[in-house]
């Protein structure tokens, strides 16, 4: 899978992500509401996804993520090595 595909199906995923993570969230009893919260809080996490076998490629994905409404501030996909794809 191209670093672009993967890009598109992220973009078109958010969403989804989003209500999974509230649900989850409501599971353990947190209720993240907009009208409850106070400062603003940014989670800012990274990862590198591989694809497997020994020649599978590698890219880095770096987000950010807005409480409480969960909603992505900053993405960014990258080969390992050398310039990536923004999004926001």
């Amino acid at each position: 899978m191209s670093d672009v595909a993967l890009l598109k199906r992220l973009r078109k995923s958010e969403d989804w992500l989003r209500s999974l993570c509230v649900e989850l969230l409501q599971e353990k009893g947190v209720n993240w509401s907009e009208e409850t919260a106070s400062p603003r809080v940014r989670i800012v996490d990274g990862t590198i996804v591989k694809e497997p076998g020994r020649t599978g490629s590698q890219w880095r994905i770096l987000y950010s993520l807005q409480l409480p409404n969960l909603r992505c501030e900053y993405f960014e996909i990258t080969a390992t090595l050398g310039e990536g794809r923004k999004n926001r």
